[in-house]
């Protein structure tokens, strides 16, 4: 498929980009849709389609800040429409770019006067010629053919203007009423690379019709076309009504084989109807083995329970007549007792716990004028 004609929309009238360029002035009397027709059918181009730029003295630019918290970008970019813009909302058209960096969004917007450009627009679709997009001129050379560091477009005009790049990121944007000597624009741009449009043969910088490359064109930002003429690819529509139509004689051909796939498919969602009961049940009773097995486990694990009263006997015949106890624990895990009680003499008390077997005193406290302590007494 061939790429869409370029056409660049300038005050004074529109260039057809060709070989050579056909400039076209706003007060010929032939309409553009009808000169881009026989355009069309002279050079023998079928796709009917355009692109269109704007020359960079008919556009607008700001560049403005956004927090990386910003929920809806989109959001906040249509409400500052008013302060940012120079034109009304009714005479508006506009596009931007968003770049992120380490504190903020980076927003270049692009604006142009409705009114002056809708004339052009409205020309190409009646005449059935689809718009592809509507850009700023300088996205005509963004291409393969591009540097990938930093280098500078200078546009000449009234104003001269330098647009700055980082690869295919614009990065900056200045003007000056005569183009500076070569150290400043260096300086001014970080740059030594530059290229001019519409450049003079004996000028100081390279034509940037060599950036042009193979035609085909990088444009995914800026595109300022009004909904209202944004018109479907008719080519993308008729192949996807071949494969659509490949798919129909493909099922056509297995559509015999239909019916016995029906037919087999229904006896297998019978005979799964039939299973489904029992194997629900057989699910059930699985879970309730597992359940058995897990109480069986945690019988099995709790093991023989310890005869306490004998050393709960031999305790209350070996503590002192001025202690008492206060309660009495049972760790089945580490097989041990904690007592816990209040003595009068704790030295009384220490003498007396080899009479306990294996115990060890843990901590002691004053409470009530009495010893409260705390001993751990191994069971075998």
């Amino acid at each position: 498929m061939s790429e869409p004609l370029q056409l660049i929309i300038r005050n004074d009238g529109v260039t057809i980009c060709g070989e050579p360029d056909i400039r076209l002035s706003a007060a010929e009397e032939v309409g553009l849709g009808k000169r881009l027709a026989e355009y069309f059918i002279t050079r023998g181009i079928t796709s009917r389609a355009v692109v269109l730029f704007l020359a960079e003295e008919m556009l607008f630019y700001k560049t403005f800040p956004l927090p990386l918290n910003t929920g809806d970008l989109k959001q906040a970019i249509t409400f500052q429409l008013d302060m940012l813009a120079p034109f009304p909302e009714e005479d508006l058209l506009y596009s931007y770019s968003t770049q992120r960096q380490k504190e903020q969004y980076r927003i270049t917007l692009a604006c142009a006067s409705r009114q002056v450009v809708e004339p052009c627009l409205k020309e190409i679709a009646a005449a059935d010629i689809r718009i592809a997009g509507l850009y700023p001129e300088f996205m005509r050379y963004l291409s393969k053919s591009s540097p990938r560091d930093k280098w500078g477009l200078l546009i000449g005009g009234r104003l001269g203007r330098l647009l700055v790049f980082d690869g295919q990121q614009l990065v900056e944007r200045m003007l000056f009423p005569a183009t500076p000597p070569l150290e400043e624009l260096t300086a001014l741009a970080g740059t030594d690379r530059f290229y001019q449009i519409d450049a003079a043969e004996d000028g100081p910088w390279p034509d940037a019709r060599k950036l042009l490359g193979d035609g085909k064109l990088n444009l995914k930002e800026f595109n300022l076309l009004p909904a209202t003429y944004r018109r479907p690819e008719f080519s993308r529509f008729f192949i996807i009504l071949l494969l659509v139509l490949n798919a129909v004689a493909l099922l056509g051909l297995i559509g015999g084989k239909e019916y016995q796939f029906r037919s087999l498919s229904g006896r297998v969602d019978s005979e799964l109807a039939k299973l489904a009961p029992l194997a629900r049940e057989a699910k059930e009773l699985r879970v309730r083995e597992q359940q058995l097995e897990k109480y069986l486990a945690s019988i099995g694990a709790v093991g023989a329970n310890p005869d306490l009263i004998p050393y709960l006997k031999k305790m209350s015949d070996a503590l002192p007549a001025t202690a008492f106890l206060d309660q009495v624990r049972l760790d089945s895990k580490t097989k041990s007792l904690d007592i816990q009680g209040y003595a009068g003499d704790i030295n009384e008390l220490t003498a007396k716990l080899p009479e306990f077997g294996e115990a060890k005193l843990k901590s002691t406290s004053r409470r009530k004028d009495k010893i409260y302590f705390d001993v751990e007494v191994a069971l075998p």
